[in-house]
């Protein structure tokens, strides 16, 4: 199977937010993690915290140049100071300049730095950026394509509740990929996902019971 196949697969299974259609490069962000603060009393004072080496502060001051009203945005200025509070060790920092680089926001679309991020924040205990960077191995952007590895940072996201990670590790076991094939496990990371009140985790459970005739 070609990797365009497999893109349009998963993408066909799971409205997933792992941006596998975004390629082309947007200027709209749509992750905004921490509250902003855009007016230009606070903008000074994150400025001078940001200055005296506060992580969160150069991040709440990115965030705040997006959020701004100003039509002609540094967008250099934007990553450079989100890329700052990652460095300075903020890791939400570091998952939302991953989702920037993933998506070409602001910043040339580059996948490998966008897994690099993801690791580190994964790293970090960011649970969803474990699955997101088991997307990224599942679908070979910015990595080696490696199902095993996918499915171990997966596992790692499922069993710690994130919903859309059972759900696609659910796949994984349907097309055997980096898992032994199992309709049964299938079913149980399903369940669990569609458990956890994940849309796409339920209508996978329902086909899959539908095809097996088999139903709770």
């Amino acid at each position: 199977m070609t990797m365009t196949n497999k893109i349009k697969r998963i993408t066909a299974l799971i409205s997933a937010i792992f941006l596998i259609t975004a390629c082309s490069p947007s200027n709209q962000d749509t992750s905004t993690p921490v509250k902003s603060i855009p007016n230009t009393a606070n903008q000074s004072t994150l400025e001078k915290n940001c200055q005296s080496g506060e992580a969160k502060a150069c991040y709440m001051l990115g965030t705040s140049l997006i959020d701004s009203h100003n039509i002609d945005k540094d967008y250099q200025k934007i990553v450079g100071l989100i890329q700052k509070a990652c460095d300075g060790a903020y890791f939400p920092a570091c998952s939302h300049l991953a989702s920037l680089y993933e998506k070409g926001l602001y910043t040339e679309q580059d996948f490998t730095k966008a897994a690099l991020l993801y690791r580190k924040s994964c790293e970090s205990g960011n649970i969803q950026t474990c699955t997101q960077l088991g997307n990224l191995y599942y679908i070979g952007q910015g990595v080696d394509q490696n199902f095993k590895k996918a499915a171990e940072l997966l596992q790692i996201s499922c069993d710690a509740n994130d919903a859309q990670a059972c759900s696609l590790l659910g796949v994984l076991h349907i097309n055997g990929e980096g898992v032994s094939q199992s309709d049964d496990e299938a079913l149980k990371y399903y369940g669990k996902s569609c458990n956890m009140k994940y849309e796409n985790g339920c209508e996978l459970l329902s086909k899959l019971q539908v095809k097996l005739h088999r139903y709770n």
